[in-house]
């Protein structure tokens, strides 16, 4: 979706000119031109594809029409032109496939005659046309003066492929709850700029974000804080919010449930967005044991984190049972997304529970370990041996 990411202090003198005639109102592109991110080829020429309403679309391959969806919806949205898609005949933009290209490559001509795109990837055709999108001046219509009949798109040849082949994007629900229509604002913005990762931060110290059908408590309780406006000023805003009390209301929260996780991979597929999850384990866990105290390693009791981070956050390493109820929920994680990869987090974990718990220092003498720091390592491969059993690969924070 092309959405008028094109700040001006990045635009490298594009100028407008609006040109009336007898029959059309024209908003027509001159000078140079500015892409984010810039194409790795970019040779600007003389002239403009005068773009309207009734230019078809033309695609050679019937299995790249969906990665023509998100383009074709942008301009029924801005422009409200409906342009026709053909599969064979004469078009104004033309989408070839160009066998020498590989991955996500693409080129896109501009002539006066009008525009080709050749790709040898439905991703390619993708970002072609995100491409496309930024070529036009919609950013620049005036608001409140009706819609132009014609859109100048200016003469230009492109090759182009991303430098990266993983190119994320992290949002962190859990510290601040963002609904469905708000990830997918965030997905549109991404697709426009040619991400193609999207880091879900799902669960955190302040609040767990995934319906869970194996363990409910986890959304019915994890996924609510009280929120509290007020500061310790000695401390910054974050750290210095107050612990919730007895009989304080939790107010603050939500979560997504399965179907809204579905619809959200499907949304990010159609963007050639992949969806990683991020489950925070062993430390930044308090929404986790908020839900199950007998994961931790005292008996609590515990509540959501109205901020910062509480030193007795962990999950506990020596319990069996933490094992048994991580093989449960990373499997059912498992099952709802299917990119290969899970993020499980891992990084600053506080471990002053481990040192006095009687239960960790066993662990760590039975199990030939040197200290708790071997013990979280012990933790995370017993993650990975999960994960791997349900087919996915494991990534941490370092």
């Amino acid at each position: 979706m092309f959405v008028g990411l094109r700040w001006s202090s990045l635009w490298i003198a594009l100028s407008v000119a609006t040109l009336t005639g007898a029959c059309h109102k024209r908003v027509l592109t001159t000078d140079e031109v500015a892409l984010i991110p810039v194409p790795q080829d970019v040779n600007l020429l003389s002239g403009v594809f005068e773009m309207g309403p009734k230019v078809a679309l033309l695609v050679a391959e019937e299995d790249w029409i969906p990665s023509t969806q998100v383009f074709r919806e942008s301009l029924l949205k801005t422009m409200e032109w409906d342009i026709s898609l053909v599969t064979e005949g004469s078009a104004g933009i033309r989408v070839m496939r160009e066998e020498q290209l590989t991955g996500d490559a693409y080129t896109l001509s501009v002539s006066s005659e009008g525009i080709d795109i050749g790709a040898n990837a439905a991703s390619g055709v993708f970002y072609a046309l995100q491409t496309l999108g930024q070529l036009l001046p919609i950013d620049r219509l005036q608001h409140g003066k009706g819609k132009p009949d014609l859109l100048g798109v200016p003469a230009i040849t492109i090759r182009d492929q991303p430098r990266f082949k993983w190119r994320g994007f992290m949002l962190d629900v859990s510290r601040h709850f963002f609904d469905v229509e708000d990830v997918k604002f965030y997905l549109d913005q991404m697709a426009s700029l040619k991400f193609n990762v999207f880091h879900w931060h799902l669960t955190d110290d302040q609040g767990w974000r995934i319906e869970s059908k194996v363990y409910p408590k986890l959304h019915e309780v994890g996924a609510w804080r009280v929120d509290y406006t007020d500061y310790d000023w000695s401390h910054n805003r974050w750290w210095g919010r107050p612990k919730q009390q007895p009989g304080d209301s939790t107010t603050y929260g939500g979560y997504y449930t399965q179907e809204d996780i579905r619809e959200i991979i499907a949304y990010a597929g159609d963007r050639h967005i992949e969806v990683l999850p991020e489950i925070d384990v062993p430390g930044h866990s308090q929404a986790l044991i908020a839900s199950y105290a007998h994961l931790a390693c005292q008996p609590g009791p515990y509540t959501v984190a109205t901020g910062g981070a509480y030193k007795d956050n962990t999950l506990c390493p020596s319990k069996e049972s933490t094992y048994q109820f991580m093989e449960q929920i990373l499997k059912e994680v498992a099952d709802l997304f299917p990119f290969k990869y899970i993020h499980i987090g891992g990084d600053e974990c506080n471990k002053s529970a481990w040192k006095t718990h009687s239960g960790c220092q066993e662990a760590i003498r039975s199990l030939g370990l040197r200290d708790e720091s071997e013990l979280q390592s012990y933790f995370i491969q017993r993650m990975e041996d999960i994960l791997s059993a349900n087919g996915k690969k494991m990534i941490g924070w370092d």
